[in-house]
């Protein structure tokens, strides 16, 4: 008896992990899909009676295969990740550093040996839809097939022509130093059927065709949730929490969902627009690691249009809340006290070196407008005490012909001085200034003993 129902106990544990097993995996593969939040208003593209989302824009429309390949290649951000740093392009080689190993990407020249050169129109579609290679190999989910894959057969092949334009590189990629069981390539199998929809893109009637070409280039081409969107235990993107942000190649990739705290819902649509054309929002940040590179290599390559479209889509994407982000960020920072500027329109930066170069040729000279001149000993840096005397008289002379002339109170029904200059009339008669303005400038209190002659000046 003990026997079998430690037996029954068996099967019933079994049969418990299995369904646990089961729940787990269909929660994880039932998630949501990239574009589901928008609703139920997706069509196929044939059905879609507004412009075409997918492709160039209208004023590559015209251009040849390559030319529209070059753009859409420079949109799915093909030569940052196939190109190493100082190497030929597209040749493959780049590593990327994962948790349980180092993949290397391939070369994907025209080359027939070490390159894409024998690749079919179908097996280019197999390996960018499906994760396929070309001798039947998984790809590991490093190429964002599973992104790629609402790619239309027209553009991927687009794509092709342009690659297959280019001069063949003859270049081996590292081998990769994966971990078991990562390191079996034929578990991708199973990790494709469940995360990899295999299918491609659907316009929403629902919403404009700049919303819908702006989805195609977030989601397709430019992938942007590959590195913005959380993964699950399968290494698959969550789009539960969409665009919340991750880490991804050791740089955090920022919450880009509407969220006005942690992500972009605070950020105006110029800002939005400098940051992915330029990589700079002024007052927001700069893009640097991938995200920079993105920006130099793809984003800043893209048309106006373009650029407004993935904005708009941007703008729709439910709000996500970063949880290991602080929930109230700091305010944007003020300029600088040393970068503003003074009533003349000067830096106080160069206002302020100017006066030190001033206190440091007073020291090494010992000679001062607020001491007593005649009772000064020689300067014993060699300079002429005189010489020393009349420059700095001189610069006293000219500051109160600058306050005379700007500060001063003029007496009333006198004309004014300045009025012969540009062709009018000349004032006849003196100019006359009251003490008072003399005695509150602020040129005369910076001095011990004011070198002011009579108390009223008259300048004629």
């Amino acid at each position: 008896m003990s026997g079998r129902r430690l037996w029954r106990g068996g099967i019933v544990a079994i049969i418990a992990v299995a369904v646990i097993v089961v729940a787990g995996v269909a929660w994880i593969v039932g998630g949501p899909g990239p574009m589901d939040f928008a609703g139920d208003g997706k069509v196929g593209l044939a059905d879609y009676r507004a412009a075409n989302p997918t492709g160039v824009p209208a004023q590559f429309a015209q251009a040849s295969v390559v030319k529209r390949g070059e753009y859409l290649a420079r949109a799915a951000d093909c030569l940052v990740c196939h190109t190493v740093p100082g190497g030929k392009e597209y040749a493959g080689g780049l590593g990327f550093n994962l948790p349980f190993g180092t993949l290397y990407s391939t070369n994907i020249t025209p080359d027939k040996e070490t390159g894409i050169g024998n690749y079919s129109d179908q097996d280019f579609l197999n390996a960018v839809h499906r994760g396929i290679r070309r001798d039947g190999a998984r790809l590991y989910p490093a190429m964002p097939f599973a992104s790629y894959t609402y790619m239309t057969d027209a553009d991927a092949l687009a794509i092709k022509a342009y690659l297959f334009s280019l001069a063949p590189v003859r270049a081996t990629a590292p081998a990769n130093t994966l971990e078991f069981p990562f390191n079996q390539r034929w578990g991708m199998a199973f990790w494709s059927a469940l995360f990899n929809p295999d299918t491609r893109f659907e316009p929403d009637t629902a919403r404009s065709p700049q919303w819908n070409r702006g989805a195609y280039l977030a989601e397709a081409l430019l992938h942007c949730g590959e590195c913005h969107t959380p993964r699950n235990l399968a290494f698959a993107l969550d789009n539960a929490k969409k665009f919340g942000g991750a880490v991804a190649a050791g740089w955090r990739a920022y919450n880009i969902s509407s969220d006005k705290n942690t992500g972009i819902g605070g950020w105006s649509d110029d800002e939005l627009i400098a940051y992915l054309s330029t990589g700079h929002a002024p007052g927001r940040g700069t893009a640097a690691g991938p995200m920079g590179e993105a920006v130099d290599q793809s984003l800043s390559r893209l048309v106006p249009e373009d650029i407004h479209a993935v904005v708009a889509y941007l703008r729709s994407v439910p709000p996500t809340a970063s949880s290991d982000l602080p929930a109230t960020l700091a305010p944007p920072p003020r300029q600088l006290p040393w970068l503003e500027r003074d009533r003349r329109g000067r830096h106080n930066a160069v206002r302020d070196a100017g006066r030190r170069a001033d206190r440091q040729r007073s020291r090494r000279h010992q000679c001062r407008p607020d001491r007593d001149f005649r009772n000064q000993a020689p300067c014993p840096g060699g300079c002429d005490l005189h010489a020393c005397l009349r420059r700095h008289l001189l610069r006293f002379r000219d500051r109160i012909r600058h306050q005379l002339r700007h500060r001063a109170l003029r007496r009333p029904g006198v004309p004014d001085h300045r009025a012969g200059r540009g062709g009018a009339e000349k004032a006849d008669g003196p100019i006359v200034f009251w003490p008072r303005a003399l005695h509150q400038s602020s040129a005369m209190r910076r001095f011990r003993r004011p070198l002011m002659p009579p108390p009223v000046a008259r300048i004629t």
